[in-house]
């Protein structure tokens, strides 16, 4: 995934942002919450 997807309002205001960042982030803080080992998601095998 290359750039960022943007979430916008009715008046083209920005609302939300995401991308591989926020998507690893959110994953990751989803693994902690719940007690889960997260995989590397950074290694390409």
């Amino acid at each position: 995934m290359t750039g960022d997807l943007l979430f916008l309002d009715g008046n083209d205001n920005i609302v939300a942002l995401e991308n591989w960042k926020t998507g690893l982030q959110r994953y990751l803080a989803y693994c902690e919450q719940n007690g889960i080992m997260p995989k590397d998601l950074t290694a390409f095998n």
